[in-house]
């Protein structure tokens, strides 16, 4: 699966086109993402900005064709101000499969034996580009964190930070 068939699974939805009527000024902001290989935990968000009222909606979406699209609120009313997040271009476009194999591929590469379990994949403006910032659960209670930019006029993909943590160093510093 790609992202734009999550666009226009969005798009066709009754209650994006009500937010949308109702919020013209709302813009695609971020999208989370999570792919489970050991369980039934996979997620797929995509989020709002309303900057009228300062709120961020998400708009959780299932792979299958006939699910529907479920809205919610992301980010509560807070006190005091906040940075509102940066416009993503909603024309952004990769495939998933692809991003798996090139995290899978790095991680072979790096640790070696190493099982991926589960990935968090945010994608998010980042020193003023699309990235995707990825949390990558493995065997051994390993945690990666690796960043993916999309380079050159075609929009490659391409890792350009890769470290590992362990989920004990995690409890022990408070990171």
């Amino acid at each position: 699966m790609n992202l734009q068939f999550y666009f226009e699974k969005l798009n066709d939805s009754d209650d994006f086109k009500k937010f949308f009527l109702e919020n013209p000024e709302a813009y695609f902001c971020s999208g989370f993402f999570t792919i489970d290989f050991e369980g039934q935990d996979n997620q797929r968000h995509i989020d709002y900005y309303v900057p009228t009222s300062k709120k961020i909606i998400s708009f959780r979406l299932d792979s299958s064709s006939d699910a529907s699209v479920v809205m919610q609120e992301a980010r509560p009313d807070v006190e005091g101000d906040f940075p509102a997040p940066e416009k993503l271009n909603d024309e952004i476009d990769f495939d998933f499969d692809e991003i798996q194999k090139i995290i899978r591929e790095e991680t072979e590469k790096k640790e070696k034996g190493t099982k991926v379990n589960k990935m968090l994949i945010s994608l998010q403006k980042r020193d003023g580009k699309e990235s995707l910032v990825c949390t990558v659960f493995v065997s051994r209670f390993g945690l990666l964190k690796i960043n993916i930019d999309f380079k050159g006029k075609d929009g490659t993909p391409e890792i350009v930070f890769f470290k590992k943590k362990s989920l004990f160093d995690l409890v022990r510093k408070g990171d």
